[in-house]
């Protein structure tokens, strides 16, 4: 699903030269609340599926919940002010930080150390990736700033998502349900400061458009659902190898679709980010 969503929201990008990131990640939580909402329900009218229990609403404390869902939006907020007050390269460089700040951050707050085995694997991620960056690398001042809020925003939040799922007692679809409609709230206040251009002044809103904004839409909510469970489940550190993984299918799938043979770097960047997730699942 999280490459699915990627090609889908490339392909409005690109030919529907489609700017409005803030706007579709609004709209990508509100869809995600209100499946969530619905999917909640869903157990009082199939009793008979006892599978949906899992997804039955839980009380929770509104005040972690919107602190997360507050966390939840800033990440996205600043991640879009990063991608555009810098270059893609910086923008791709910033994302590879996140996991040295996770393992930074837990030793400092929980005296987690890290074994050699895993900051082996981390590393050879990180230079494997950093390797495949092509895009042009330039720092500005305020840039650079929207890149550490991005970076600290994204780290902070996973980590008390993965902190507050045992705190709450909480399944990962419990805890989204309550921090997507806050998200949601917060993004789309945001996306009018944020976003160069409005998908209601746009002219070409087709059928064809619609379909692929719900598409991205749908996606988004089993993206959203995914990265839940995994960081619920698991860790927030494993989460970003994850995605880092999903990163290099990307590139190489991407390569293949766009017709843009990888060079001989981003071939060796790819082998060594690869061993290296291969590394860390041991």
């Amino acid at each position: 699903s999280s490459i699915s969503i990627i090609f889908c929201n490339k392909y409005l990008y690109q030919y529907y030269h489609f700017n409005s990131g803030t706007l579709l990640m609004g709209l990508h939580f509100v869809f995600t609340a209100i499946f969530s909402f619905a999917l909640s329900q869903a157990h009082k009218f199939f009793p008979q599926y006892k599978a949906l229990e899992n997804f039955k609403l839980k009380k929770l404390d509104w005040q972690s919940a919107a602190l997360m869902g507050l966390l939840l939006a800033l990440s996205v907020v600043f991640n879009n002010l990063s991608l555009q007050f810098n270059t893609i390269g910086v923008y791709q460089l910033s994302k590879l930080v996140i996991m040295p700040t996770i393992l930074g951050l837990s030793y400092i707050l929980y005296k987690e150390t890290a074994s050699k085995q895993l900051l082996l694997s981390v590393l050879l991620i990180i230079i494997g990736l950093a390797i495949t960056v092509t895009a042009e690398v330039k720092i500005t001042t305020f840039g650079l700033f929207t890149c550490v809020l991005a970076i600290a925003a994204t780290a902070v939040q996973q980590m008390l998502l993965q902190k507050k799922n045992k705190e709450l007692n909480a399944n990962p679809f419990q805890l989204l349900i309550y921090q997507a409609p806050v998200a949601s709230l917060i993004v789309l206040i945001c996306s009018p400061f944020l976003d160069v251009d409005c998908l209601l002044s746009r002219g070409e809103l087709t059928k064809r458009f619609k379909f692929f904004v719900i598409l991205s839409c749908f996606i988004a909510f089993y993206v959203n659902l995914g990265s839940f469970l995994v960081i619920g489940k698991l860790s927030a550190l494993t989460y970003q190898v994850v995605g880092h993984s999903k990163t290099i299918v990307i590139i190489y799938v991407g390569s293949l679709i766009f017709q843009t043979p990888l060079n001989w770097s981003q071939f060796f960047g790819v082998v060594i980010a690869l061993g290296g997730t291969i590394y860390y699942s041991y």
